[in-house]
């Protein structure tokens, strides 16, 4: 019994743990479940909101963005997640290198008449939004919700913009930024929905079962 209550405890000691560096939860997973979550667009203004729809048929947030403005080599950020907003409760924000985050996931759908590319970008607390990293996803289809899967730790595939360092950006996450490449859709005035969905941070397998032996074994040495 005295096992059984010392495990409760260290497992209630991890999750405050993993939420004692600022604001950061790991794992953590945003689901919309009841409204867009503070999320905003690329215009900086809401999110849109649908109760039903996503990939299991719950709420997910939208925006649309006009590839109008843009060109080859442009990154739009369309769906902002991001601290001044107070995003997801603050639960994405923090130091990810500390926090053990080690991938970034979300499930993903646009209505494009071509697939697209889709990336995400994350600046710091400490710096404008500029400049940031930038990690390129998966190809997404038209019409299909796609899940993407991003390698977040220091051996990553990314795409620095000039000045940026890693160390720096997620030590102090204060953004995270999903957007798409233009691709064919560069510099037309095209209009395309884009939709967002159980965005996942996720630590190193094990690592929560390695704080708690850490945690029970200094409660049996007390």
């Amino acid at each position: 019994m005295c096992d059984v209550i010392n495990r409760s405890a260290a497992l209630a000691l991890v999750a405050m743990a993993s939420a004692s560096a600022g604001a950061l939860t790991v794992p953590f997973t945003e689901t919309f479940a009841a409204n867009n979550s503070s999320w905003t667009n690329s215009a900086n203004g809401p999110a849109a909101y649908l109760a039903t729809g996503g990939p299991d048929g719950s709420g997910y947030a939208s925006a649309p963005f006009n590839f109008a403005s843009t060109n080859a080599g442009s990154t739009p950020a369309i769906l902002r997640c991001q601290n001044t907003t107070g995003a997801s409760g603050g639960n994405f924000f923090g130091d990810w290198i500390t926090g053990g985050v080690t991938t970034l996931s979300f499930d993903i759908r646009h209505d494009a008449s071509v697939a697209l590319q889709v990336f995400a970008r994350w600046t710091s607390a400490t710096a404008p939004a500029f400049p940031g990293i930038i990690a390129l996803g998966s190809t997404v289809q038209p019409n299909t919700w796609t899940t993407v899967t991003l390698d977040v730790t220091s051996g990553g595939t990314y795409v620095p913009e000039p000045g940026a360092v890693y160390a720096n950006i997620f030590s102090n996450v204060a953004r995270v930024q999903y957007g798409a490449l233009p691709g064919a859709l560069a510099g037309q005035a095209v209009t395309v929905n884009f939709d967002i969905d159980n965005v996942r941070i996720v630590p190193t397998p094990g690592a929560a079962a390695i704080g708690l032996v850490g945690l029970v074994g200094l409660r049996r040495r007390r």
